[in-house]
């Protein structure tokens, strides 16, 4: 028999909400080292928040008493009769349970199963309450685990090979700048990799237009899009992605009716100002020499204005103008004229259609800024690996979830408390999770931080991590970029003007001590003269030796 007044439905959610409320701010206190458990945590929030914002709206609803039964309930236990009313609600449920002695105690709601405890089996019922919260949680990370793949890392970075792949089958990478393809002028093109990528995919001037109005070229832009809102989703489910999108929606549509994103052939059509005087212009000629095509593009517009008896919806040219406005009333010329009319309306559709695309996408990679950063620093980083050290990272990584399984398990018997460790001073953790003592901290160095400006302004706490970061793969790949060997004589250096300067000097100096034939090599004439090659051979070809 369940038997729940309104009352008492009202208590228990609000006590239901007090519990998801609370326990959501011991989740926010919080804080974990690894990224994994950060992304669990905040799906774990973001649960709790939605249970009670649909907590609240049940309540709401109640408290509204569209239906009148929270206002009877409430005049049926006051008054003269509050007492009747109670009893013979008593008499009801002794009824009940006398006719089925065996039926079992039942709880209504088990989300307040927290909070409740039973009067028979105590115990039992604390175990398998314990247990159902246990297997809850194995189920919640188990849902957020399935929502990243291996290369995302929970967030830390983004995997755009699809998109890459799609990019490459369009053949856009023809009209990207050559700068973009190869650094080297004198090195023969190579196709666009992964890297180079990853740095252009949000850049979208280099398109020309007709290009743009291919269907799959806006099939690939929306699936991008949708890749980066689910990812923000994915990885980031407090942050209101609502209200950014409304705001990217209403910047777009602000700059559309500005004019902001108007295309080129309708800027061109406008500045000619006779309808009947429109030429198309080929974008894709446009995009490559605009200034030339629009100059001829007005030269012929003008050479039109001059003969108003062309139809530019029909392409012909008449000679008397009474035939001319006979033709304009036709048949032939409405159906044409619609029918332009329409391929311009749907022409605007779709470069709407893209324009919006490319904008979202652009405002959506400033929000992931750093994870795209971190994103081309790990590629970078993992071409630098062998095959074996790239398996032997997937390995540590593996070991290292295990690790922190078992640990979670050793410790599920100790309180939440005494794993909410005092930080004020943000000190490292140790190898037992907490925080290192003030004294090592500070006898390690590790309140000195050193920049690196040929890191990219990378910063390294502690002299011992500064000195070791010179031969770790972020310096060798700047080095490599900069054209100068990682070697012993640039250690110490973080400034990019100095060890250019270094490794020119260095240069200079080797090719002073480089050995020189012509001078550094004697030679004796027949006196005994000791003289440089040089010498010698000029003296000989005189005949004076």
């Amino acid at each position: 028999m369940t038997s729940t007044t309104i009352l008492e439905l009202t208590r228990s959610l609000h006590q239901e909400i007090e519990s998801k409320i609370e326990k959501a701010s011991q989740l926010m206190i919080h804080e974990f080292s690894s990224r994994k458990d950060t992304v669990i945590k905040e799906h774990k929030i973001k649960n709790l928040i939605e249970d009670v914002q649909n907590l609240s709206q049940k309540l709401l609803d109640i408290y509204m008493d569209r239906d009148g039964v929270r206002e009877q309930e409430l005049k049926q236990i006051s008054g003269d009769t509050v007492f009747t009313s109670f009893y013979d609600r008593l008499n009801s449920i002794k009824t009940y349970y006398r006719k089925n002695p065996n039926e079992d105690f039942t709880i209504p709601s088990m989300t307040v199963l927290e909070d409740f405890i039973p009067i028979k089996n105590t115990e039992n019922h604390l175990e398998t309450l314990e247990a159902l919260k246990k297997e809850t949680e194995k189920i919640d990370e188990e849902k957020v685990e399935a929502l990243f793949l291996g290369e995302e890392h929970f967030g830390n970075f983004i995997d755009l090979n699809i998109f890459y792949q799609k990019f490459m089958n369009l053949k856009l990478e023809k009209y990207l700048p050559k700068m973009v393809k190869s650094t080297n002028q004198n090195e023969k093109e190579k196709p666009l990799d992964y890297i180079s990528y990853l740095g252009i995919f949000n850049e979208f001037m280099f398109i020309p237009e007709n290009i743009k109005l291919w269907k799959s070229y806006r099939n690939y832009l929306n699936e991008l899009m949708d890749y980066l809102i689910n990812f923000i989703k994915r990885s980031r489910p407090l942050f209101n992605l609502k209200r950014a999108m409304e705001i990217i929606h209403n910047d777009f549509k602000q700059g559309w009716e500005n004019g902001y994103f108007q295309p080129k052939w309708k800027k061109t059509n406008q500045n000619d100002g006779n309808n009947q005087s429109k030429k198309n212009v080929d974008d894709n000629e446009v995009n490559q020499n605009d200034q030339i095509l629009i100059t001829n593009e007005n030269k012929k517009s003008e050479e039109l204005n001059h003969n108003h008896l062309y139809c530019e919806y029909c392409k012909k040219q008449f000679a008397k103008d009474t035939v001319f406005q006979v033709h304009l009333k036709g048949k032939k010329h409405q159906k044409n004229m619609n029918r332009k009319i329409k391929q311009e309306e749907n022409k605007m559709k779709s470069f709407e259609e893209f324009s919006r695309y490319e904008f979202i996408i652009t405002k959506l990679t400033q929000i992931l800024h750093e994870v795209i950063k971190k994103t081309i620093e790990n590629t970078v980083r993992k071409q630098t690996l062998t095959y074996e050290e790239l398996q032997r990272e997937i390995l540590d990584a593996e070991e290292e979830d295990n690790h922190e399984n078992a640990d979670e398990n050793a410790d599920e018997d100790i309180e939440d408390d005494e794993d909410m460790f005092y930080n004020p001073k943000g000190l490292p953790l140790g190898w037992d999770g907490k925080p290192i003592p003030y004294w090592l901290y500070k006898l390690n160095g590790l309140s000195v931080e050193y920049r690196c400006e040929i890191c990219g302004g990378f910063t390294y706490r502690g002299r011992k991590t500064f000195e070791d970061h010179f031969q770790q793969w972020r310096h060798a790949h700047a080095m490599k970029c900069l054209g100068i060997p990682n070697t012993k004589h640039f250690h110490e250096i973080t400034s990019i003007d100095e060890a250019l300067a270094l490794y020119k000097k260095i240069k200079d100096s080797l090719d002073e001590q480089r050995f020189k034939p012509d001078e550094d090599e004697e030679f004796e004439d027949s006196q005994g003269n000791v003289i440089s090659r040089k010498t010698y051979e000029l003296m000989k070809k005189q005949g004076i030796l």
